[in-house]
Protein backbone atom coordinates (compact mmCIF):
# COMPACT_ATOMS: atom_id res chain seq x y z
CA UNK A 1 0.00 0.00 0.00
CA UNK A 2 2.72 2.48 0.95
CA UNK A 3 5.75 2.64 -1.29
CA UNK A 4 9.04 4.35 -0.48
CA UNK A 5 10.85 5.49 2.64
CA UNK A 6 9.06 8.84 2.85
CA UNK A 7 5.58 7.32 2.80
CA UNK A 8 5.54 7.00 6.61
CA UNK A 9 5.97 10.78 6.84
CA UNK A 10 2.91 11.40 4.71
CA UNK A 11 0.90 8.91 6.70
CA UNK A 12 2.08 10.61 9.91
CA UNK A 13 0.94 14.00 8.59
CA UNK A 14 -2.43 12.50 7.70
CA UNK A 15 -2.85 10.99 11.16
CA UNK A 16 -1.80 14.30 12.74
CA UNK A 17 -4.42 16.16 10.68
CA UNK A 18 -7.15 13.62 11.41
CA UNK A 19 -6.48 13.65 15.16
CA UNK A 20 -6.31 17.46 15.13
CA UNK A 21 -9.68 17.66 13.36
CA UNK A 22 -11.39 15.16 15.66
CA UNK A 23 -9.70 16.66 18.73
CA UNK A 24 -10.84 20.18 17.85
CA UNK A 25 -14.45 19.04 17.80
CA UNK A 26 -14.10 16.94 20.93
CA UNK A 27 -12.27 19.52 23.03
CA UNK A 28 -14.49 22.34 21.79
CA UNK A 29 -17.46 20.38 23.11
CA UNK A 30 -15.63 19.45 26.33
CA UNK A 31 -14.64 23.05 27.04
CA UNK A 32 -18.29 23.79 27.83
CA UNK A 33 -18.37 20.99 30.41
CA UNK A 34 -14.87 20.94 31.93
CA UNK A 35 -12.90 23.94 33.24
CA UNK A 36 -10.57 25.26 30.55
CA UNK A 37 -7.59 25.12 32.90
CA UNK A 38 -7.85 21.33 33.02
CA UNK A 39 -7.98 21.07 29.23
CA UNK A 40 -5.01 23.40 28.81
CA UNK A 41 -2.89 21.40 31.25
CA UNK A 42 -4.01 18.17 29.52
CA UNK A 43 -2.98 19.49 26.09
CA UNK A 44 0.34 20.71 27.43
CA UNK A 45 0.97 17.33 29.08
CA UNK A 46 0.35 15.63 25.72
CA UNK A 47 2.88 17.93 24.08
CA UNK A 48 5.48 17.50 26.82
CA UNK A 49 5.16 13.72 26.60
CA UNK A 50 5.83 13.92 22.86
CA UNK A 51 8.85 16.16 23.47
CA UNK A 52 10.18 13.62 25.99
CA UNK A 53 9.82 10.85 23.41
CA UNK A 54 11.56 12.98 20.78
CA UNK A 55 14.46 13.68 23.16
CA UNK A 56 14.75 10.01 24.06
CA UNK A 57 17.83 8.21 22.73
CA UNK A 58 15.51 5.40 21.59
CA UNK A 59 13.75 7.59 19.00
CA UNK A 60 16.06 6.42 16.22
CA UNK A 61 15.07 2.79 16.87
CA UNK A 62 11.37 3.48 17.26
CA UNK A 63 8.99 1.31 15.22
CA UNK A 64 6.91 3.13 12.62
CA UNK A 65 3.65 2.42 14.43
CA UNK A 66 4.92 4.32 17.50
CA UNK A 67 5.85 7.28 15.29
CA UNK A 68 2.29 7.29 13.94
CA UNK A 69 0.99 7.23 17.50
CA UNK A 70 3.25 10.18 18.33
CA UNK A 71 1.78 12.08 15.36
CA UNK A 72 -1.74 11.36 16.58
CA UNK A 73 -1.04 12.42 20.17
CA UNK A 74 0.68 15.59 18.92
CA UNK A 75 -2.39 16.36 16.79
CA UNK A 76 -4.69 15.94 19.80
CA UNK A 77 -2.50 18.17 21.98
CA UNK A 78 -2.40 20.80 19.26
CA UNK A 79 -6.18 20.63 18.95
CA UNK A 80 -6.63 21.26 22.69
CA UNK A 81 -4.34 24.27 22.79
CA UNK A 82 -5.63 25.83 19.57
CA UNK A 83 -9.27 25.38 20.60
CA UNK A 84 -8.66 26.96 23.99
CA UNK A 85 -6.62 29.81 22.50
CA UNK A 86 -9.38 30.66 20.02
CA UNK A 87 -12.00 30.42 22.77
CA UNK A 88 -10.01 32.81 24.96
CA UNK A 89 -9.61 35.29 22.11
CA UNK A 90 -13.33 35.24 21.44
CA UNK A 91 -14.09 35.80 25.14
CA UNK A 92 -11.63 38.66 25.58
CA UNK A 93 -12.54 40.47 22.38
CA UNK A 94 -16.28 39.78 22.40
CA UNK A 95 -17.28 42.85 20.41
CA UNK A 96 -14.37 43.00 18.01
CA UNK A 97 -13.13 39.46 17.28
CA UNK A 98 -12.06 39.80 13.64
CA UNK A 99 -8.98 42.01 14.19
CA UNK A 100 -7.97 39.86 17.18
CA UNK A 101 -8.11 36.64 15.17
CA UNK A 102 -6.32 38.29 12.25
CA UNK A 103 -3.54 39.53 14.55
CA UNK A 104 -3.21 36.09 16.15
CA UNK A 105 -2.89 34.38 12.76
CA UNK A 106 -0.42 37.02 11.57
CA UNK A 107 1.91 36.50 14.56
CA UNK A 108 1.47 32.72 14.39
CA UNK A 109 2.45 32.77 10.70
CA UNK A 110 5.39 35.06 11.40
CA UNK A 111 6.68 32.69 14.09
CA UNK A 112 6.24 29.71 11.75
CA UNK A 113 8.19 31.53 9.02
CA UNK A 114 11.05 32.41 11.34
CA UNK A 115 11.27 28.85 12.65
CA UNK A 116 11.15 27.50 9.09
CA UNK A 117 14.15 29.58 8.03
CA UNK A 118 16.15 29.03 11.22
CA UNK A 119 15.55 25.29 11.62
CA UNK A 120 18.58 24.33 9.51
CA UNK A 121 20.88 26.25 11.87
CA UNK A 122 19.46 24.85 15.11
CA UNK A 123 20.30 21.38 16.48
CA UNK A 124 17.41 18.98 17.11
CA UNK A 125 17.71 18.95 20.89
CA UNK A 126 17.86 22.75 21.06
CA UNK A 127 14.63 22.96 19.05
CA UNK A 128 12.84 20.59 21.41
CA UNK A 129 14.12 22.39 24.52
CA UNK A 130 12.99 25.75 23.10
CA UNK A 131 9.56 24.32 22.29
CA UNK A 132 9.20 22.76 25.74
CA UNK A 133 10.27 25.97 27.48
CA UNK A 134 7.85 28.08 25.47
CA UNK A 135 5.11 25.53 26.12
CA UNK A 136 5.57 25.79 29.90
CA UNK A 137 5.41 29.61 29.78
CA UNK A 138 2.39 29.50 27.47
CA UNK A 139 0.62 26.99 29.70
CA UNK A 140 1.05 29.22 32.75
CA UNK A 141 -0.26 32.25 30.85
CA UNK A 142 -3.24 30.37 29.40
CA UNK A 143 -4.20 28.86 32.77
CA UNK A 144 -4.08 32.27 34.50
CA UNK A 145 -6.04 33.82 31.65
CA UNK A 146 -8.66 31.04 31.62
CA UNK A 147 -9.09 31.36 35.37
CA UNK A 148 -9.52 35.13 35.12
CA UNK A 149 -12.08 34.71 32.33
CA UNK A 150 -13.98 32.15 34.40
CA UNK A 151 -13.99 34.49 37.41
CA UNK A 152 -15.31 37.27 35.20
CA UNK A 153 -18.04 35.05 33.79
CA UNK A 154 -19.06 33.64 37.18
CA UNK A 155 -19.29 37.07 38.78
CA UNK A 156 -21.48 38.38 36.00
CA UNK A 157 -19.03 41.13 35.21
CA UNK A 158 -15.54 42.09 36.07
CA UNK A 159 -14.18 40.05 38.95
CA UNK A 160 -11.40 40.84 41.34
CA UNK A 161 -8.35 39.62 39.49
CA UNK A 162 -4.77 39.05 40.54
CA UNK A 163 -2.61 42.21 40.56
CA UNK A 164 -1.61 43.25 37.08
CA UNK A 165 -4.56 41.54 35.37
CA UNK A 166 -7.35 43.82 34.30
CA UNK A 167 -10.15 43.52 31.83
CA UNK A 168 -11.38 46.68 30.19
CA UNK A 169 -14.54 46.64 28.12
CA UNK A 170 -14.00 47.18 24.42
CA UNK A 171 -15.17 50.66 23.46
CA UNK A 172 -18.12 50.70 21.13
CA UNK A 173 -17.01 51.61 17.60
CA UNK A 174 -19.75 54.25 17.43
CA UNK A 175 -20.95 55.26 20.91
CA UNK A 176 -23.35 57.88 19.53
CA UNK A 177 -25.84 56.21 17.17
CA UNK A 178 -27.19 59.54 15.88
CA UNK A 179 -25.83 60.71 12.53
CA UNK A 180 -23.29 63.48 12.69
CA UNK A 181 -23.89 66.63 10.64
CA UNK A 182 -21.31 67.54 8.02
Amino acid sequence: LLVGDKSIRYLGLSIYGLCNMVGSQLFGWLSDKVPREILIVFGSTLHLSIFAILLSPLRDRTPDILLLLVAGVYGMGDAVLNTQTYANISLIFEDNCEPAFASFKMFQSLAASVSFFLHVYTPWTVKIVILASLLVVTTIILVVQARALRLRRDSGGYARLPPGFTFKPNPSPNPDPSPHPN
